[in-house]
């Protein structure tokens, strides 16, 4: 164990000496980071592998003992943040262009800013000599029980939150989708994706995208395996006269999507829909949402023919 030094000591409220115990320290903080970027990679969709989210949760840990250095002000802590947020984020999501890290780094410290403003409202309504700053670094003087507690509860209420967004979400957004292929239809729940603007150039349509898992069925077991082989993998000659390659762009970078022509994709609203001939539907190995939707949207649908059913429409 180590015992701050003096100036460290009279940023504590109660003007105590405090003992920090390092292991403590790291732990907590390794906790802290990990739940902040599980929020960051949700908010952001990005399929980022778990061992890189792990090493930069690591990272935020080890950092936190910069506590035990001099206090070099609120300037040195500010940018001594800045540089182990870059760090984390290019670490834990493995940006493939400084626009999207910049994405990804500013969405990690609004969540990280949540996060401290939810704990220091916490500390001032409860126990406000419990938690004080360092070199931007928070100590909390508090049981690891306890401690545990608010992170887990920071965690639920954004989850909480994400859901009521999706589940209140405006009924333009949310549809049901009907996709057709070979004699053989999936019915899926879509969202429309502002940002998909994504186009067939060489049947001049307007592309959706899911996830293997939830089209399946549509396929044989070879088809299947073929979509999650590698862009240079020749097709089946079952998947000849269908099957489509089109570049993709998230906020994690660019690459190149299999996809294929479906016989027809119906997008129905609770009294309105649309259907699409031929259309593209582009194939992502990995998830598609979080359970309430697996289909992205184009944001063309909205200029598509719509027509009524139901209610004395058309059916």
């Amino acid at each position: 164990m180590t015992k701050l030094s003096n100036n460290l000591r009279y940023n504590y409220q109660g003007g105590g000496e405090v003992t920090v115990y390092a292991d403590v320290l790291v732990s907590v903080n390794i906790l802290i980071t990990y739940i902040m970027l599980v929020c960051v990679r949700a908010s952001f969709g990005t399929a980022t592998g778990k061992w890189w989210v792990a090493l930069a949760s690591g990272i935020g840990g080890v950092s936190s003992i910069v506590i035990f250095f001099e206090d070099g002000g609120i300037g040195f802590g500010i940018l001594y943040k800045a540089v182990v947020c870059a760090v984390i984020t290019a670490v834990a999501f493995l940006p493939s262009s400084f626009i999207s890290f910049l994405k990804l780094y500013c969405g990690f410290f609004r969540i990280s800013l949540l996060f401290g403003g939810c704990v220091y409202f916490i500390q001032t309504v409860f126990n406000p000599s419990s938690i004080f700053f360092a070199n931007g670094t928070a100590y909390f003087d508090i049981s690891v029980t306890y401690l545990i507690g608010i992170v887990f509860a920071v965690y639920g209420l954004f989850v909480l939150f994400s859901r009521l967004k999706l589940r209140y979400v405006s009924e333009s957004n949310i549809y049901t989708v009907i996709i057709s292929f070979r004699g053989s239809r999936v019915t899926l729940n879509g969202f429309v994706d502002t940002g998909n603007s994504m186009k067939d150039v060489f049947a001049d349509n307007c592309a959706f995208v899911t996830d293997l898992k939830s089209v399946s069925p549509l396929f044989t077991y070879n088809e299947a395996v073929f979509f999650k082989s590698s862009v240079s993998e020749q097709p089946p000659k079952s998947l000849d006269t269908v099957y489509r390659l089109l570049p993709c762009s998230t906020v994690t970078g660019s690459a190149l999507l299999k996809g294929f022509v479906a016989d027809s994709v119906v997008v129905k609203s609770r009294r309105r829909k649309a259907k699409f001939e031929h259309a593209t539907v582009v194939i992502s190995v990995d998830k598609i949402g979080n359970g309430e939707y697996s289909v992205l949207l184009n944001k063309e649908i909205y200029n598509a023919d719509w027509e009524e059913y139901g209610y004395g429409g058309i059916h």
